[in-house]
C-alpha cells in the first residue's frame, strides 16, 4: 500500500483506498496481464479489495476477507435483521454477541488513533517520526489490544520489524493515508462503499479477537458471502498470529466450486 513499509508514498495528496484500488487493478490487468483474479485483504487491504470488487467486478472474480466492517442495514430494507438485532440477547449466537461487544469496545475505547490520524496526521507524524520510542508505543498498544495475546506473543525482533516498516517512511505517509481515506468522495469511497452491495462472491475468516466482523445478516445486506470459517484463536493480525489457519481458509475458499465457476464467468 503506498506510504506503508517500503512502498513509496504518494506523490500528491488525495491518494486513498479508492485510488489505491484503481492502481492495483491497473497493475493486475494492464501491467501483469491478468484479466481475472481473486483478492484477499485485512484492515486497509480489506477496504481496498472491497473497493476493487465494486469498481471492477469483471476482473475481481472472488474475494476473501478477515476484516469486514459494516453496520446493520436500515430497518425499512431489512426489518427481520433489525428485529433480530433488537432481540439479540435471545436470537444471536454467543459468537455473534461476542463480535458485537468487540465492535462496541473498539468504538468506545480503541479508536482514538483513528480520530487523530484521519484529521491531524501531519501533527502526529512530526512527533512519532522524531521519536522511535513514541512510534513503538503507538504501535505496540494496537498489537496488545487487537491481538489474541492469550494465544500469541509477538517476538521482540518481529515488533522491531513492524515498527521499522513505519519508521523508514518517517511515520507520516502511513498516518496520512487515514486522512486521505476519509476525504475521498464518491460511491466507491470508504464512507460510501460499506453500505453498497457487491455480488462478487466472498469468503470470510472470523478470528475471535478481530475488531470488526459483524453477524451474518449484516454482511448479507452488502456482500455475497458464500462461506465463513470461525476459529477459536487469532485476532486482527491473523496473518502474523496464526498464518496456518488463514492459509488453510484461503486454500479452501479459492479452490471451491463457487470460485472456479466465478473464474469461468
Amino acid at each position: 500500500i503506498p506510504g506503508f513499509g517500503p512502498g513509496d508514498p504518494p506523490a500528491k495528496s488525495g491518494f486513498g483506498p479508492m485510488l489505491t484500488a484503481r492502481a492495483f487493478n491497473i497493475l493486475m490487468v494492464d501491467v501483469l496481464g491478468y484479466k481475472q483474479f481473486v483478492t484477499q485483504g485485512g484492515d486497509w487491504g480489506a477496504m481496498i479489495t472491497r473497493s476493487m470488487a465494486l469498481q471492477f467486478p469483471k476482473h475481481v472474480r472472488a474475494c476473501h476477507h478477515n476484516f469486514f466492517p459494516c453496520g446493520p442495514p436500515p430497518w425499512y430494507k431489512a426489518p427481520l435483521t433489525m428485529g433480530r438485532l433488537i432481540l439479540s440477547s435471545y436470537l444471536y449466537s454467543k459468537r455473534e454477541m461476542d463480535s458485537i461487544k468487540q465492535m462496541q469496545r473498539y468504538q468506545n475505547e480503541q479508536n482514538g488513533y483513528l480520530k487523530v490520524q484521519s484529521t491531524r496526521p501531519q501533527s502526529l507524524g512530526f512527533g512519532l517520526g522524531d521519536s522511535p520510542i513514541g512510534l513503538l508505543g503507538w504501535l505496540v498498544e494496537k498489537f496488545h489490544e487487537w491481538m489474541d495475546v492469550a494465544n500469541y506473543s509477538m517476538p521482540d525482533d518481529e515488533i522491531i520489524n513492524f515498527v521499522m516498516m513505519h519508521w523508514m517512511q518517517g511515520a507520516t505517509p502511513g498516518l496520512r493515508y487515514y486522512k486521505m481515506a476519509y476525504a475521498e468522495e464518491g460511491e466507491f469511497s470508504v464512507t460510501h462503499m460499506m453500505s453498497r452491495y457487491s455480488d462478487v462472491p466472498i469468503g470470510l475468516s472470523h478470528f475471535p479477537k478481530e475488531i470488526a466482523l459483524p453477524p451474518y445478516d449484516w454482511v448479507a445486506a452488502v456482500a455475497n458471502e458464500q462461506i465463513r470459517r470461525e476459529h477459536d484463536r487469532g485476532g486482527h493480525f491473523a496473518a502474523v498470529e496464526c498464518p496456518e489457519l488463514l492459509v488453510q481458509d484461503l486454500r479452501e475458499w479459492f479452490s471451491s466450486d463457487v470460485v472456479r465457476k466465478a473464474m469461468q464467468g
